[in-house]
């Protein structure tokens, strides 16, 4: 509740992301689409994707899609009119397009936008949890195209990278 109140909005954001991961959207929503808000009224372009950004991952998990699939567009445009093309932000707006087309059952633009987000994590030059989270989605898209082997496989990798990425954490 405190952090909802500060006019700070990456307090705001960073407080709503805390909401939506506990799967407390009908909290988290108000909250970063007011962070939004202030970013756009700011016209500050990081600002604008960044919680763009952030906005997208509640609306997708309170499944509006309409309104991920708008806000996914807007960091998009935002970002990449500001980060070089190796910015892992860039990556996980790809992987975030990618879970609006896996959860709108398209499978095929799910792989595309996967594809290019490990196209990107693959020129930078930071080590990317991430890449997690990618392998999960193209588990996701094989469940859908009913490849359980490939599914299982994909899982499996995730599983390992995770292990791997945090071992010292």
């Amino acid at each position: 509740p405190g952090a909802a109140r500060t006019t700070s909005g990456t307090e705001k954001s960073n407080y709503a992301l805390a909401l939506t991961l506990q799967g407390k959207t009908d909290l988290s929503v108000p909250i970063v689409e007011d962070a939004l808000t202030q970013a756009i009224e700011s016209g500050e372009a990081r600002a604008i994707g960044y919680r763009a950004h952030q906005a997208a991952e509640a609306q997708c998990a309170a499944g509006n899609l309409r309104r991920c699939a708008e806000h996914v567009a807007l960091s998009a445009k935002h970002l990449t009119a500001i980060l070089t093309p190796s910015n892992p932000a860039l990556g996980r707006v790809a992987l975030m397009r990618a879970k609006v087309a896996l959860l709108q059952g398209n499978s095929v633009a799910g792989r595309e936008h996967i594809a290019q987000g490990l196209k990107v994590f693959d020129a930078s030059k930071q080590a990317e949890p991430w890449r997690v989270q990618a392998l999960i989605l193209l588990a996701q898209a094989d469940i859908q195209e009913r490849d359980f082997e490939a599914a299982l496989k994909n899982a499996q990798g995730a599983v390992a990278l995770s292990r791997e990425v945090f071992k010292d954490f």
